[in-house]
């Protein structure tokens, strides 16, 4: 799933909520059909065995890599890609607490203008905390990123 969200950015989001609902699904459908296959009893709790849950992930993962293909064959979804990228790049390299100065350093270093770095602050992944602070929104260990 972090791959999608790597390649594809937030426009993926969505799509890595239903495929971890899709995940959980058929490895339910493959444990239930084991059972019944083995002729055996259905319990009040049941439990995935890691061969269930192993082909799950793997019917999931040729998912991913097709709504990969799909985004990015989108109008626009590889200059999007892109874009997702460089705002992700931007984000990782603040701290999670930095002013507008600091902001306007990382988009220097970056080769972003200040129009774009400016759009940047109000994207939704920062939240102004005071005159020309901001922290981000997300904490570092809930990052979909490396």
């Amino acid at each position: 799933m972090k791959t999608l969200y790597n390649e594809t950015g937030e426009q993926s989001l969505a799509t890595i909520k239903r495929l971890g609902l899709i995940l959980f699904r058929v490895a339910i459908i493959l444990s239930t059909l084991r059972i019944l296959e083995n002729k055996g009893k259905f319990e009040r709790v049941m439990i995935i065995s890691n061969t269930d849950y192993t082909l799950s992930c793997e019917i999931v993962f040729t998912l991913i890599r097709h709504a990969v293909k799909l985004i990015a064959e989108y109008k626009d979804g590889s200059a999007r890609m892109v874009q997702q990228k460089r705002l992700m790049s931007f984000y990782n390299s603040l701290p999670d607490s930095f002013d507008r100065t600091d902001a306007r350093k990382v988009a220097e270093s970056m080769n972003i203008s200040q129009a774009t770095y400016g759009r940047y602050l109000i994207s939704g992944l920062f939240r102004k905390t005071s005159h020309a602070r901001y922290e981000k929104l997300l904490v570092q260990n809930e990052q979909m990123s490396n």
